[in-house]
């Protein structure tokens, strides 16, 4: 498996290729939890070749906990037919937002912020009536 992390302003892409090997699980999960966590992070798995669930199960674990840590979640973009499948069987982690490109996945961090606008804006109404 081979990572290639670039960053698009604030938003952090992983893209993973070739094959989940579980020897090198563990590297990847430290990796992940001690340089991700508190960043928006979009993971793009459309190079990754589906060898077996042994690898995929401690793969999906890494990001299922990352995206719990992360005050941001993370976003999947690229999941092949194989991966869809395991997420599907697997019900805790469907809350992994899921899309096709990379781009939609950035801009989703962005449109979270857009509906946080509201909220901001009604604490400074209130700031000017008092």
């Amino acid at each position: 498996m081979q990572t290639l992390v670039s960053q698009t302003g604030d938003v952090t892409v992983v893209k993973v290729s070739g094959r989940l090997d579980i020897d090198q699980a563990g590297t990847f999960r430290q990796a992940c939890l001690n340089r991700l966590s508190e960043k928006k992070v979009v993971f793009n798995l459309s190079d990754l070749s589906f060898v077996g669930s042994t690898g995929i199960q401690s793969f999906f674990q890494t990001v299922q906990e990352l995206h719990r840590r992360t005050p941001f979640g993370v976003r999947l973009v690229g999941l092949h037919h194989d991966f869809q499948r395991i997420l599907k069987l697997r019900p805790e982690l469907m809350a992994l937002p899921c899309m096709l490109q990379v781009v939609d996945a950035i801009n989703s961090f962005q449109i979270e912020l857009t509906t946080e606008l509201p909220v901001s804006a009604s604490a400074s109404d209130a700031n000017r009536t008092s």
